[in-house]
């Protein structure tokens, strides 16, 4: 349904990115586990979205093996058909590019961001989009869209919940109605949340290890 919705309405102009200002979080989708807010800035048409779950998950580290398995984003990204991770001289950042395919006369997109791994001294893992260092270059048959945010794995002290939160702002570039992207990036938000929460509890992301991030020690609910 989504894709038909941008087949249909793809005329009408919109300019515009996010800043960094404080942001008033309104709550508009809550369901199964999963909360999605969104927020407005005044500086874009577009909507910045946050989506929350709680999970139980005894290896933090599968929240990094996910995060750098290229093949993986089209299985729990709603709506990314490809992805592509090039490795930097720095072991934390990686550069991101991803590829969204949508049905003709639409032409498809394509971002590229700078993932950047960082912890907390509480175990906390963050993920964070940042602006390239090397800027894309254009692909033919695709136009460039705007994306910045993290993905971020929370620590709950006193148990082995976590909280998975989203927050992201995208600008698909090109002719799209700013109100047909908000309806659709809560849907987005929503079902991205949903398939994560599935796949990092498989057995490849739970036996899963890696020197970038520390294992949280043991912990017993209180």
């Amino acid at each position: 349904m989504a894709r038909l919705m941008v087949l249909i309405l793809l005329l009408i102009p919109v300019t515009g990115f996010s800043t960094g200002q404080q942001l008033e979080w309104k709550k508009v989708k809550d369901k199964d586990g999963v909360q999605v807010y969104r927020a407005h800035s005044d500086d874009s048409q577009f909507k910045t979205f946050k989506s929350v779950s709680r999970i139980e998950l005894d290896n933090i580290q599968s929240f990094v093996g996910l995060l750098l398995d290229e093949q993986a984003y089209p299985r729990w990204v709603h709506m990314v058909s490809s992805a592509e991770l090039k490795a930097t001289d720095d072991p934390r950042r990686y550069e991101l590019f991803i590829e969204t395919r949508l049905p003709w006369p639409v032409r498809n997109r394509f971002t590229k961001v700078d993932l950047v791994l960082t912890q907390k001294e509480d175990y906390s893992i963050r993920f964070e989009l940042r602006e390239p260092l090397i800027p894309a270059q254009p692909r033919d048959g695709f136009i460039l869209a705007f994306t910045r945010g993290f993905y971020e794995l929370k620590i709950n002290s006193g148990s082995n919940n976590v909280d998975i939160i989203a927050e992201v702002f995208a600008d698909p570039g090109g002719f799209v109605p700013a109100f047909l992207v908000n309806i659709i990036t809560v849907d987005m938000s929503y079902y991205t949340a949903k398939k994560l929460e599935r796949i990092i509890k498989t057995e490849k992301y739970q036996n899963y290890s890696t020197n970038l991030v520390k294992r949280r020690p043991w912990v017993v609910a209180e």
